[in-house]
């Protein structure tokens, strides 16, 4: 299987051992590129197939493939 970005939203009840989630996602195989503390939001890469592994974490609201966002080529007849 191939990475993808992942994101993880952590629960209110978590938020003050967001590094102590962190670890354990890195146990199940995700690569952590940055942490929003204030957000309580952990994002990184994993294999696909772990999603669901890094979802049953104690401590993680939402693990879940990052989107991606694609604008239009500048148009000068397309507002931007």
């Amino acid at each position: 299987m191939s990475d993808v970005g992942v994101k993880v939203v952590v629960d209110d009840a978590h938020l003050e051992r967001l590094s102590e989630v962190a670890d354990m996602l890195t146990a199940r195989g995700m690569r952590i590129a940055t942490t929003l503390e204030p957000l309580g939001v952990i994002l990184g890469e994993a294999e696909e197939t772990s999603l669901g592994s890094l979802g049953e974490v104690e401590g993680v609201l939402r693990a879940e493939r990052e989107g991606t966002v694609r604008l239009p080529p500048m148009d000068d007849d397309i507002p931007q």
